[in-house]
């Protein structure tokens, strides 16, 4: 997660912090991580609890928060992890539709960055996160996201080359996401 933070450039020492909390069952993990590794520095952390208890309402909870924080002074902290960006790339590319993806650890919305927003946690798995819950898994419902968690069975790493994937400059480029690196 630092590693992501620093990479991508998400947050700097001088941000007010709002924190998007949800009811997924390992929300609670990922607010601790991010509070433990902010700690050393001193930004004003906020949060917010949304009414979302499921990874296949991610669609829904995008809209809601960027409708409602676009233009937020805050950096609203998405708790989206690796699963979450892989599904949202695979949506897009199966809708033809590529309303919410997140690239370099920030979110789009109709190929426009929101620059306030930021998902730090990009580069965790699923399974890293159950088994810091005690290893509950959780019932899949989305699509997109069964098709992850099946294409990841078939050839563990592939969601991280897809990540990789999503930050080089042809796919950039042929998203119309211009002078990206």
């Amino acid at each position: 997660m630092k590693r992501t933070v620093s990479k991508y450039s998400l947050l700097s020492r001088e941000d007010n912090i709002l924190f998007l909390r949800t009811k997924l069952p390992y929300a609670e993990i990922l607010f601790d991580l991010f509070m433990e590794m902010e700690s050393k520095f001193p930004v004003k952390i906020s949060s917010i609890d949304l009414d979302f208890d499921s990874r296949d309402e991610i669609v829904d909870l995008l809209r809601e928060i960027s409708r409602n924080l676009i233009s937020s002074r805050e950096k609203v902290v998405l708790p989206l992890i690796l699963d979450d960006a892989v599904s949202l790339l695979l949506r897009s590319i199966f809708t033809g539709s590529p309303d919410f993806l997140i690239i370099s650890g920030r979110l789009y919305l109709l190929l426009n960055e929101l620059s306030n927003f930021v998902a730090p946690f990009i580069e965790i798995p699923v399974e890293e996160l159950s088994a810091l819950c005690g290893g509950s898994r959780y019932e899949v419902r989305d699509p997109y996201m069964r098709m992850v968690e099946e294409f990841e069975e078939e050839s563990p790493g592939i969601r991280f080359n897809i990540l990789r994937f999503m930050e080089r400059a042809d796919f950039l480029r042929a998203m119309g996401l211009g002078n990206r690196k």
